[in-house]
């Protein structure tokens, strides 16, 4: 009822739980129907030199001034049947930005406003009140068919004994599990943990990039070796 009179809300996750997946879909499904819709990632909009993320849209958007933009977005939603909504993606990555701005938005009718922050960044939004907050959990309570889906996509043999690691519940971590193992012809390794599928991820995508670039005599692991463990440091 909150989310409905007050129609602003954080969806708020862990990384690569699958907060921008999800709101990509929400938003191509409203511009699929003809429902007013912008949606940004916040990267996008700490390229300009403002701190205020409605001055930043407006200039992604090529409006004139902030003011402009307003005004358009004003004669938007009184002109729309539908409910206008603005979605930001990860707020996180753009922590040098005033978020609280966004209020400057509240006050426009037929208007909603969503955005998602990775779990522990919340403090990025200083107005945290002032929304409903949802948290978004991956596939937790659906695991085994996520998984089933992932490695029959992969065409990976499914193991005889159902994985329940919580580790599963991340689509992210799913899919470089299934991405590693793809076309192993033996059983699904088990026991290893996450680091080992890390290694084993970054050796096949090494594979790949070192086939695209002509360099594919080279070891698996030299990308890991040569380029990424010195970036690291």
């Amino acid at each position: 009822t909150r989310l409905f009179n007050t129609p602003r809300m954080i969806l708020r996750g862990d990384a690569g739980i699958g907060k921008t997946h999800l709101l990509c879909d929400y938003a191509k499904s409203r511009i699929d129907t003809g429902k007013p819709t912008l949606i940004f990632l916040a990267h996008e909009l700490s390229a300009s030199t403002s701190t205020d993320p409605i001055e930043c849209m407006a200039s992604l958007l090529q409006c004139r001034t902030k003011k402009a933009f307003l005004d358009d977005l004003q004669k938007l939603t009184t002109k729309s049947m539908d409910r206008v909504c603005i979605i930001i993606d990860a707020v996180n990555e753009a922590d040098q930005m005033d978020w609280s701005a966004l209020k400057q938005l509240f006050s426009i009718s037929n208007l909603s406003v969503v955005v998602s922050v990775r779990n522990g960044y919340e403090s990025v939004i200083k107005n945290t009140n002032q929304y409903t907050t949802i948290e978004h959990y991956g596939f937790a309570d659906m695991e085994w068919e996520a998984i089933d889906t992932c490695f029959k996509h992969h065409k990976m043999k499914l193991p005889e004994i159902p994985i329940v690691d919580p580790e599963f519940r991340n689509p992210l971590f799913l899919s470089i599990f299934c991405e590693s193992y793809a076309g192993k012809k033996d059983k699904t390794p088990r026991g290893h943990g996450a680091t080992h599928v890390f290694e084993i991820y970054v050796e096949t995508q090494s594979k790949k990039l070192l086939e695209e670039i002509g360099l594919a005599k080279l070891p698996n692991d030299y990308l890991r070796k040569n380029v990424i463990k010195k970036m690291g440091i």
